[in-house]
């Protein structure tokens, strides 16, 4: 009988399986898999696996890539321990007898349902196992080189997801863990000042985070040219921008108190009256850390420098060589339900503060966080 590209395929993954550890029994009699679940795991140094968890979907013909990344030339393996059997297994890998060895330190366990081999620093290898399509559990990938398991784990989320974050995540290695919280304290006591480049979901693709003296931080949208909100307390995290493939945005800290408005092209600072408006950002100059931002409005530059003094926002809006018959500005500060907005010599005309002489002195307007 001639066998179908699919059907070769399916027979070759089945092969794998099987000098890897999986067994025949794995695929159920006359199945045909076209979902196929990747993973690509790394081993790296200080005996965690990378990523720390990982998913798939019940059903699935699950291939693991494993390459072992540690610099410390350490031999690693990686077995697929069955759910509910991580503490029996870790106990396992420490009995070690006469032919653990060569079996590459992987124990007779039945709670095993596919392994790797044995591979040392900068080795690859790969093993196949059919997941059960009624699986809605939590699998773990396992290193079970002598002294390895206690903490060289990550769980695999199949049919289900994690609900926790990862340093509250209890199923992580409790290293990956300790880690994570580090990390988190260390982006909660952010030095300040101090600026991150990120993505925000509701600004521009150009946004810039701040964190000013006295624990007052704000989001300032450099392709809008404008300030977007400002929240009061820790910093922001940004790694789960940085940690994945961009679609993840950073996560703010602390308690926002304070919003602009929603939309990406809308403008901050104008000429009152003047629609459509073109902007032009010039970058930015550094006084003692904190940002004066410029940039160009209908011709005109105009230079924004945000200060938190006695734990209130000054934000101060110049116009740099306007012209004598500039006119009146306004400038976009909607009034929100935590935030007292405070600017002589201006009039509120709906979400904007009206400034008539903006050409002769600076803009100043302050924000006080009032929250609940």
């Amino acid at each position: 009988m001639k066998l179908s590209l699919l059907e070769k395929y399916l027979s070759c993954l089945a092969a794998i399986g099987l000098m890897t550890g999986a067994s025949a029994a794995d695929t159920p009699e006359g199945s045909v898999r076209t979902e196929i679940a990747e993973i690509n795991l790394e081993a790296r140094e200080g005996l965690v696996f990378y990523p720390a968890r990982a998913k798939a979907k019940a059903g699935s013909l699950l291939t693991v890539h494993f390459y072992n990344a540690d610099p410390n030339d350490m031999p690693h393996n990686v077995c697929l321990v069955a759910p509910g059997k991580l503490a029996e297994i870790q106990q396992a890998s420490l009995a070690i007898d006469s032919g653990a060895e060569a079996r590459g330190f992987v124990p007779d366990s039945p709670a095993i349902l596919a392994h790797s081999e044995l591979v040392g620093a900068e080795e690859r290898t790969s093993f196949s196992f059919q997941l059960p399509e009624e699986a809605r559990d939590i699998y773990y990938l396992v290193c079970t080189f002598p002294g390895h398991s206690m903490v060289m784990y990550s769980p695999l989320y199949v049919g289900t997801g994690p609900k926790l974050t990862l340093a509250e995540d209890p199923e992580v290695s409790p290293v990956v863990r300790q880690k994570e919280m580090n990390r988190m304290a260390a982006l909660q006591a952010a030095e300040r000042p101090s600026m991150r480049r990120v993505i925000m979901d509701d600004t521009g693709p150009a946004s810039i985070l701040v964190a000013l003296p006295g624990g007052l931080n704000y989001c300032w949208d450099a392709s809008s040219c404008r300030l977007r909100y400002a929240w009061k307390g820790a910093f922001a995290n940004p790694f789960p921008h940085y940690d994945g493939n961009g679609a993840k945005r950073p996560v703010i800290l602390g308690d926002e108190f304070w919003r602009s408005l929603p939309g990406e092209t809308v403008s901050g600072v104008r000429p009152s009256g003047s629609d459509p408006v073109q902007t032009d950002y010039l970058g930015y100059d550094l006084e003692d850390g904190i940002p004066t931002f410029r940039y160009r409005v209908n011709g005109t530059e105009v230079q924004e420098r945000i200060t938190a003094p006695g734990g209130v926002l000054n934000w101060r809006v110049e116009l740099v060589e306007a012209p004598a018959n500039a006119g009146s500005w306004s400038v976009l500060a909607p009034v929100g339900e935590t935030a007292v907005i405070e600017a002589a010599d201006s009039k509120r005309e709906g979400d904007a503060l009206v400034f008539s002489a903006a050409g002769q002195s600076p803009i100043e307007i302050t924000i006080s966080p009032e929250l609940p």
